[in-house]
């Protein structure tokens, strides 16, 4: 067997025969060929004496690109075709790669490319940013060497392959790196060796090997991810300036942190900003806001709860996580109904490139999963957990003349993704899950001063929905993500059958986000959610006491009984415009519009401004703020316990922070943080309205 180190050589300005180049406004323009070398070039045909003339840009700076000696190509010769952004400079902005390219090519050209300078095109005698396509070729020249070993790189445990790897034949120094997950080993004379992996990701390896006189050898080489490498915590600054305070953290920084159990969503309890409610609620304060202010959703759109009864658990299982992105204020328009802070949790998207399986079984739960490619182009994962707390607690709490624990707390959920890719432009993803959560409490001997709690408590939750999303990315300046959730949600409540609490809802939700490049130094972000719900909530309950006034045991106050359901429609457009002014000032208005129609009628707007200042390459300043409303609690607006009429409630929010990166492994930030809440849902002692918006 033997390999082929490359010579190369780069055919440099194929732009006539690439396709056209077009110039974008300050003037009309036309599109015409781009330049091309003195021995293709034809004559060109005069413009119209309406519109100015275009010239094209020429090339005046080409960057080699460097191939690896273990890239295995077959001679010939190999085309990347990649469209490239210039500005009014001449300077290359963007590059993408037109489908079909080949997969190890593309990135070695696009880098090239990056570096490539260009006179600037030009509208009559005024410099314009143009886009143009460059056909890349790549001369392949043979030259045998040969191959004596081949080791194929694998993750110890998940068998995913290893790419990237740099090691070295300790008997003789030869640097080795791999291709893809193949570390191909040349030249060696027969006998024995030793492979060295450095420790970095993978923990330190030295593998023997031996080399013989007939055909090459191989094997497969399993790496163990080291512990230290993932048993940290990496938050990441925005590279763009619609959130300014956002941190996104990524499901290998947190998968193995000390106390998270493997579960990456727990981790979300320990960043900074957010505080824990009442043990076990799972719920979040995030910079001080009520939690019911704060949202948590799942590829932008609500996730119904992140744990289970008890806050043991997430409801997802880790391996189907991304990256956490948290938001704890002065987000864009692109996020709205809340006045507080937003973790929006982002599925893996990765393809998986063999099936794999995992049983996990502790002390309160067990659960598998099993993944891998179902097709070419697509793939499937399923998980399912199910907990026995309920079976642990009661061997171990027996029963007594006052009190039981009979069915205390239970948990499952499941989940199933799959993901199809078709070309290099589309991407399909369907995400189905569920969970389910109980716990009842006995009490069996009543309480002297209020008589009413003796019986059973207890409380259900469930979830069931399912999430498809539609991604278009052409690979030039446009990006489109259609998504549809659709769900079920029960939540059933009693209280020693004095209090008893039935919801049931339906929502239906389409969200598009479409990103659009309007040229070097002006993005646009514009989507649209749209909303169909169905509620239905049956209530008994005490009258809540009024303002200012002393709590009544729950068998003297009058019990209100109401049994209420609905629909409610909602649309929200939002629009975010980020332009730079200055290349070191980014500055991002943005606006929502809110309407919503059923048992609830509103219609408002919400402004907002971010801005960013790159003050020197260390040191960055960052400013946001705006306007954020959202509807109040459910019993603020039930027509039994609050006012059917209430408003929105509001707040503004004045974020103003830095970072200092001194060098590149240290980087220091902060942020602080006002927020002014009015028009707050307030308890009145006219008991006809019960709530109004005087609360501030």
């Amino acid at each position: 067997m033997t390999h082929r180190p490359l010579a190369l050589a780069v055919t440099i300005a194929t732009l006539a025969c690439a396709g056209p180049v077009t110039a974008a406004p300050p003037a009309p323009t036309a599109a015409a060929p781009a330049a091309a070398p003195a021995s293709q070039r034809a004559p060109a045909a005069a413009p119209p004496a309406s519109q100015p003339a275009l010239t094209p840009p020429a090339l005046t700076r080409f960057a080699q690109a460097r191939l690896p000696p273990e890239l295995d190509l077959a001679p010939g010769r190999y085309v990347v075709v990649l469209v490239l952004t210039l500005d009014a400079t001449g300077r290359v902005t963007e590059a993408t790669v037109r489908p079909p390219a080949h997969a190890a090519l593309a990135p070695l050209a696009l880098n090239a490319a990056r570096a490539f300078e260009f006179t600037p095109a030009r509208v009559g005698a005024t410099p314009v940013p143009v886009r143009l396509t460059y056909r890349y070729t790549f001369d392949v020249r043979a030259r045998a060497v040969t191959v004596v070993h081949v080791f194929t790189l694998r993750e110890k445990g998940t068998r995913h392959p290893v790419s990237g790897l740099t090691a070295l034949v300790e008997e003789t120094g030869m640097s080795l790196t791999a291709v893809g997950d193949r570390l191909r080993v040349h030249g060696l004379a027969p006998g024995r060796y030793t492979l060295y992996v450095p420790a970095g990701e993978h923990a330190e390896a030295r593998v023997p090997f031996t080399v013989g006189r007939g055909a090459a050898g191989a094997s497969v080489l399993l790496l163990e991810r080291r512990q230290a490498a993932v048993n940290q915590t990496v938050i990441r600054a925005p590279i763009e300036a619609r959130s300014v305070a956002r941190q996104s953290l990524d499901m290998t920084e947190l998968a193995r942190l000390p106390g998270a159990g493997g579960d990456v969503l727990k981790m979300v309890e320990n960043l900074p900003g957010i505080a824990r409610a009442a043990f076990g609620t799972g719920q979040l304060v995030v910079y001080g806001s009520p939690p019911a202010d704060s949202l948590v959703m799942l590829n932008s759109l609500p996730m119904w709860q992140l744990y289970h009864l008890g806050s043991l658990y997430s409801v997802i299982h880790p391996d189907f996580i991304e990256r956490i992105d948290f938001i704890p204020a002065g987000f864009d328009a692109s996020y709205g109904h809340i006045t507080g802070g937003v973790i929006d949790v982002r599925l893996r998207e990765q393809p998986l490139t063999a099936w794999h399986a995992a049983l996990d079984v502790n002390v309160l739960h067990a659960g598998v999963i099993a993944g891998g490619p179902c097709s070419r182009d697509g793939d499937l994962q399923v998980a399912f957990r199910r907990s026995y707390i309920d079976a642990i607690l009661g061997a171990v709490m027996p029963s007594s003349d006052s009190f039981a624990m009979t069915a205390a707390p239970r948990y499952y959920d499941y989940q199933l993704k799959w993901q199809h890719r078709l070309g290099a432009r589309h991407r399909f993803l369907v995400f189905a899950n569920g969970t389910d959560d109980e716990m009842v409490v006995v009490n069996k001997r009543p309480n002297l001063d209020d008589p009413t709690f003796v019986g059973n408590a207890g409380m259900r939750t469930s979830y069931h929905g399912a999430l498809a999303r539609w991604t278009y990315d052409p690979g030039l300046a446009v990006k489109n993500a259609l998504a549809l959730q659709v769900s079920v949600t029960a939540w059933d409540l009693d209280v020693f059958q004095a209090m008893s609490f039935r919801q049931r809802q339906v929502p239906v939700m389409l969200r598009d986000d479409l990103d659009v490049r309007l040229g070097p130094r002006l993005k646009l972000h514009a989507g649209l959610e749209a909303i169909a719900e169905w509620l239905a909530f049956k209530v008994r309950s005490p009258e809540p006491p009024a303002s200012g006034s002393v709590d009544r045991p729950v068998n003297l106050a009058e019990t209100i009984t109401t049994d209420e359901r609905g629909t409610e429609l909602a649309f929200a457009p939002f629009l975010s415009l980020e332009w730079q002014p200055h290349p070191r000032l980014t500055l991002v208005p943005s606006l929502r519009l809110e309407a919503w129609r059923g048992y609830r009628s509103w219609t408002y707007a919400d402004p907002r401004l971010a801005a960013r200042l790159k003050v020197s390459d260390t040191v960055t300043l960052r400013l946001a703020g705006g306007l954020y409303q959202q509807p109040p609690e459910g019993q603020a607006w039930s027509s039994a316990f609050g006012n059917p009429r209430i408003g929105p409630e509001a707040a503004v929010h004045l974020l103003g922070g830095g970072e200092w990166a001194p060098t590149p492994r240290l980087a220091l930030g902060g942020n602080l943080f006002s927020k002014w809440m009015f028009h707050l849902a307030e308890p009145i002692a006219d008991r006809t309205l019960r709530y109004d918006s005087s609360g501030k």
